[in-house]
């Protein structure tokens, strides 16, 4: 079943995890699906963004609110992005994006030897990121504007502030972020890095202590980057931070070592944890709000991300019910907003992939015994 190799995925990203060391840092860690909410950072800070919750976690039931999915023609294995009159579609090969909706089509090419690893669409600026298939060239990054309709090599391996191989990539509201190697006064430094996607000058914002890494780059709708740092331990220590003036500031009221990813919202925060290690496809997603601490329930790892206005996050069948997308807000709690076609007779055969959010669309496919299907929705 596609949901084994799913799970294979993940227990391979794991040990990616506790195993790529060296005296700098840590390389790539957990694999991190192709998204991208539209803000720029800020400080980390104690706002009412920054909640301090304390306690046992209270469980929350799920509504259902389902949105208007309509269905994407093309090819299921073409990964979609949609935002506005926007699409990006990704090759199932990684050769190529195609963007169009706009005044021109353009294709962007990964390039001999390369295969496009994310290809993330914002409001203002579509990301195209061509990996080294070897993994030892430095990433080529690609940006273009969707107002002008301009393309132009972001950062590479010849820029001041190069790119890495692998390494987690963010975009938002006219920025980007990227791992490096090397920054001043730190050589061999694992490295988070920024990069102005107007004037394309880069800078480095903080470097990983010595033998930790860092990875789950994800935006919150309050425009807070947070990360998932680690070491090398075994198991390794794992920890959902923010990023804020140079430096990271762990989530309030998460469990130690547990973490996997995290996004802020206005007044809340949101993070999973994987606590069983033979089953690393599965984590508990909890939220902390000023408040308390709730309890949001099961959800595929990998799959929280901040889009809109909310949280969204997947959770694979199971228990008789099929593959579900979940939303919430401190606003309008929890809901299940999607839930898989196709009988519930054999519901352990449905699989939701990475959601892909283009600000004010989020995007899925959907992999049932029934049939597949690739849909979108407009975010209230």
């Amino acid at each position: 079943m596609r949901g084994g190799r799913l799970a294979a995925a993940y227990a391979v990203a794991l040990s990616l995890l506790v195993t790529a060391c060296a005296d700098g840092g840590p390389g790539p860690g957990p694999t991190d699906p192709p998204a991208a909410s539209d803000a720029s950072p800020t400080p980390a800070t104690d706002s009412p963004s920054s909640p301090v919750a304390t306690g046992e976690p209270a469980p929350v039931e799920a509504g259902t609110d389902l949105l208007d999915w309509q269905p994407i023609d093309g090819p299921l294995d073409l990964d979609v992005t949609m935002a506005g009159p926007w699409r990006l579609v990704l090759a199932a090969n990684g050769s190529r994006a195609t963007l169009s909706g706009g005044p021109t089509r353009q294709t962007l090419r990964a390039g001999a030897g390369r295969r496009i690893g994310d290809a993330l669409l914002g409001r203002t600026h579509v990301l195209v990121v061509a990996q080294d298939t070897q993994e030892v060239e430095p990433a080529v990054a690609t940006v273009v504007d969707l107002a002008t309709g301009e393309a132009a090599t972001l950062v590479d391996g010849d820029s001041s502030v190069p790119t890495t191989a692998g390494g987690t990539w963010a975009l938002g509201e006219g920025v980007a972020y990227y791992a490096t190697v090397g920054a001043p006064g730190s050589p061999g430094a694992y490295c988070l890095a920024e990069v102005d996607l107007a004037t394309r000058v880069s800078r480095v914002l903080w470097c990983a202590p010595k033998r930790q890494g860092f990875s789950n780059a994800r935006i919150g709708t309050d425009g807070t980057l947070s990360l998932l740092t680690f070491d090398d331990a075994r198991p390794s220590c794992r920890t959902v931070v923010t990023v804020g003036d140079g430096e990271v500031t762990p989530y309030d009221g998460a469990e130690e070592c547990l973490g996997w990813e995290g996004v802020t919202l206005a007044g809340a925060r949101v993070w999973s944890v994987t606590q069983d290690p033979s089953r690393i496809e599965e984590s508990r997603v909890l939220a902390a709000t000023p408040d308390g601490l709730l309890d949001l329930g099961t959800a595929t790892s990998g799959s929280l991300l901040a889009c809109g206005s909310a949280a969204y996050f997947t959770r694979d069948a199971g228990g008789g019910d099929s593959a579900r997308v979940l939303r919430w807000s401190p606003d309008t709690g929890l809901d299940v907003v999607y839930e898989a076609p196709g009988s519930k007779r054999a519901p352990d055969g449905f699989v939701v992939t990475p959601l892909r959010c283009g600000g004010d669309r989020l995007t899925l496919t959907a992999l049932t015994p029934d049939g597949d299907e690739q849909v979108t929705a407009a975010l209230g």
